[in-house]
């Protein structure tokens, strides 16, 4: 149902969520998110996600938009330090990680 690749994340066939999206729009079914994943062994989140990215692409939107770190100057202290921001496309702010820390969070948006 899945392969492996090499990060060792389970990659699914689009037919298989293209599946999993169709039951759950189908009007007269009664599978929720929770149950359906759970008969799958897949995490809600990951049924959530296709779901949204299936909405996103019906409307012609992106799920997610490429963003750029930047390093941004305290300028509330003369010590110079940098603080590394991440902002996203819904205004959520991601201060305080590392600029590693920060790599890896965008690889797994990405």
């Amino acid at each position: 149902m899945y392969r492996v690749g090499p990060s060792g994340r389970r990659h699914f066939p689009r037919a298989v969520k293209d599946a999993v999206i169709a039951l759950l729009e189908e009007k007269s079914s009664d599978w929720t998110q929770a149950k359906l994943a759970a008969e799958l062994g897949i995490h809600q989140a990951t049924v959530s996600s296709w779901r949204g990215h299936a909405s996103a692409s019906r409307e012609g939107e992106r799920p997610f938009r490429r963003v750029q770190v930047v390093a941004e100057r305290d300028q509330a202290q003369d010590t110079r330090v940098t603080v590394r921001s991440l902002v996203l496309p819904n205004g959520t702010r991601v201060e305080g990680l590392g600029m590693e820390e920060l790599l890896m969070l965008v690889k797994e948006l990405m």
